[in-house]
């Protein structure tokens, strides 16, 4: 682990700039270089502000990357994207981290601080570039032009629009568009209350986002010159403020393009189903035969190359499901080994779908954990501890 001290020099109008010194590379000695395997995984720790980054094939730790502006605060790293060059990743700061009360840090959409997204270099692991964003950063996706997408779970605007009687509208949260080579932000459309996950349509004309406050799908579309963006609710009985489906999470099918979106469960009624439901872009509607349930929260997913298979983990059961994209069959479901994974997060496959990884927040004040699952039938293979509250996953192809 690299370590680093940081002078805070003070600007006009009481603002702070972090000065990094110059810090040593992440193999200073040759001898202790890995070297080049199949690839590299990247996860966000957001609860002690660093990114572990782990062997593919060994799942052997080889870095934990210290990140963040403020050394002396934690910032609350969530979630990354790593560039199609595969020479950088892309790394949202929420400024939210777990446990540390109310106010700027305290309460995940509550957050008084604007977040940034920040951009690391791959060959060395330093932070190169930063854009400062909206308050309350949620998930960090790329389009395939290098156009990094961060998207802003700002339930603390709605809450506040709502308790005012202002219309829903001010409460929106934005979607910011930024140039991944120079980080200057080139859009920022309104887009609907507390969105968080974000997709991408295949051909990269469309973004489509979990809008949590409002129960809705949003979508952003990018094939003219200025953004423009539409709502779908996900069903008759869609509600602002207090959702009726929730969605958090969102994933486009590679198959058809259909975009599955994991909507949370009300934890407070007992044994109650977790949905994740399928909206139709061809139609513009939602496609209510379309519909797989599971008990617990579904999180982060993840589909098979052909788009067959939809990978669905829950949280409250910790139950990863494999459901069938035609048919909305459930193939196989298993209840994760809590000694080896607690509160799981995301899920992803490897490029050559040898592997599913699986990353578990464990709970959220000691280490988390990333399994290795078998993609057929679930079987754990192994797991390794990372670090505090890991949130995501990305993978890192290497050359040959």
């Amino acid at each position: 682990m690299r370590l680093a001290v940081a002078a805070l020099a003070v600007l006009g109008c009481g603002e702070t700039k972090v000065v990094w010194p110059d810090t040593p590379a992440v193999w200073p000695d040759p001898t202790d270089y890995p070297g080049p395997t199949g690839g590299r995984l990247y996860l966000t720790n957001s609860g002690d502000d660093t990114v572990s980054v782990l062997d593919m094939e060994t799942l052997a730790e080889l870095d934990r990357v210290p990140v963040g502006l403020v050394p002396v605060e934690k910032e609350g790293p969530h979630h990354l994207a790593i560039s199609p060059d595969g020479e950088w990743a892309f790394i949202g700061i929420s400024n939210f981290v777990p446990g540390s009360g109310s106010g700027p840090h305290g309460v995940h959409g509550g957050g008084d601080a604007d977040g940034y997204c920040l951009k690391m270099s791959l060959a060395d692991h330093r932070i190169v570039a930063e854009a400062r964003v909206d308050r309350n950063p949620g998930d960090v996706r790329m389009l395939p032009d290098g156009t990094v997408l961060q998207s802003h779970f700002d339930l603390r605007a709605l809450q506040e629009a709502l308790a005012e009687d202002k219309p829903v509208e001010e409460g929106y949260s934005r979607l910011a568009i930024i140039d991944g080579s120079t980080m200057q932000i080139r859009h920022r459309p309104e887009v609907c209350a507390a969105p968080h996950g974000i997709a991408t349509a295949t051909d990269g004309g469309a973004v489509y986002l979990a809008c949590y406050g409002s129960d809705e799908v949003g979508i952003v579309d990018l094939t003219g010159g200025e953004p423009t963006v539409s709502r779908v609710p996900l069903g008759d009985d869609a509600r602002v403020g207090v959702p009726a489906y929730g969605p958090y999470a969102v994933a486009v099918s590679p198959a058809d393009g259909s975009v599955w979106l994991s909507c949370w469960m009300d934890d407070s009624v007992p044994d109650q189903l977790g949905e994740v439901r399928v909206f139709d872009p061809e139609s513009g509607e939602m496609d209510e035969s379309r519909v797989t349930r599971q008990l617990g929260n579904p999180m982060f997913g993840t589909f098979s190359r052909d788009g067959a298979r939809f990978y669905a983990p829950y949280q409250i059961s910790d139950v990863v499901a494999i459901v069938d994209t035609e048919t909305m069959d459930e193939i196989e479901s298993v209840a994760l080994d809590r000694d080896a994974c607690l509160n799981v997060h995301a899920l992803a496959l490897s490029p050559d779908e040898s592997s599913l990884y699986a990353v578990c927040e464990g709970d959220r004040r000691g280490p988390g954990t990333l399994l290795e699952l078998d993609p057929a039938t679930l079987e754990m293979r192994r797991f390794v501890e990372v670090g505090v509250f890991p949130d995501d996953v990305a993978i890192l192809v290497l050359p040959e």
